[in-house]
């Protein structure tokens, strides 16, 4: 069994807190079938993101080499249906040509990202809003209890489907033998589809420039999700996949342990907004601390 932290940090803004909190709406249908999620306070939401639109540039393709060379050890001399389809996988990975056979859409997966550390200064300027943003810490039960949408009528949510999300570290650099255990899970899960597989694989290696991020991640293999788009300031458009965790009236513990306010402008202030946010949520048993960070921002 994959051994984790018991809680992960996810850094964020105003308007991303303000999101996560946002009262998850269902259909009457689902509703109906489920009536303790009704009306329910105390859920959360997150966004997993298309890895290919993530903020490193060799996402994805970081160790396609070296993956490649792995499933193709794996595969052998002998010409067995699976070993031709695990060298014609592996030959598209070095090209990096993820699309899907016969289509132009691409394999890919959703990604959720978290933080060992909820207080980096690196994390504040990168992606909370260079400081005068937030960072939530999470229960990681709570991280792999998410659901996702399955199908929907209108904007009406009326269908959701549960798997336990696969919460890895992310390997910094080069690591042989890691790789070719990913190579060896992906083979074994070739059912699953082998590049899909891969491709799940290739998220969990960044180059080490990134180690300060310390990252966690909680990986969604493509599932033919109900996409949502967003944009970048820049003019980009990002598919993404928003994910829920509704929290049943009978459980005390929250999703969310505390919140800690970034240490830029206006913390008292914005420290007592948290405060108030949280508990009109419901989120009574949530802390709410300050980053004694001296960074302004």
């Amino acid at each position: 069994m994959t051994s984790y932290p018991e809680t992960l940090h996810h850094y964020t803004t105003a308007s991303g807190l303000c999101g996560i909190l946002e009262p998850v709406k269902l259909g009457p249908d689902w509703e109906k079938a489920v009536p303790s999620f009704k009306n329910n306070r105390r859920s959360i939401s997150l966004w997993a993101t298309d890895a290919r639109y993530l903020n490193d540039s060799a996402e994805i393709e970081y160790v396609t080499n070296e993956l490649s060379d792995a499933l193709t050890k794996l595969a052998g001399g002998d010409n067995s249906d699976l070993n031709k389809n695990i060298k014609y996988v592996a030959n598209r990975l070095r090209k990096l040509d993820f699309t899907e056979t016969g289509s132009s859409f691409a394999h890919t997966v959703y990604v959720v990202c978290f933080c060992s550390g909820g207080n980096l200064l690196s994390q504040w300027r990168g992606y909370g809003a260079n400081g005068g943003g937030y960072s939530i810490e999470f229960n990681s039960d709570a991280i792999r209890d998410l659901f996702f949408p399955a199908f929907r009528s209108d904007d009406d949510m009326v269908g959701v489907e549960q798997d336990e999300t696969a919460l890895s570290a992310v390997r910094y650099g080069i690591d042989p033998e890691m790789i070719a255990r990913v190579a060896s899970i992906t083979v074994e899960n070739e059912r699953l589809g082998l590049m899909s597989q891969a491709i799940k694989g290739l998220t969990l290696f960044k180059h080490e420039d990134f180690s300060a991020e310390s990252e966690w991640r909680a990986v969604y293999p493509e599932i033919s999700p109900i996409l949502q788009f967003r944009t970048t300031a820049a003019g980009g458009i990002i598919p993404y996949v928003k994910l829920f965790r509704m929290q049943p009236p009978e459980q005390n513990a929250s999703a969310i342990r505390s919140v800690l306010v970034g240490p830029g402008p206006d913390q008292n202030l914005r420290y007592e907004a948290v405060r108030q946010l949280l508990d009109q949520r419901g989120f009574f048993d949530v802390t709410v601390n300050r980053s004694g960070t001296t960074y302004k921002g």
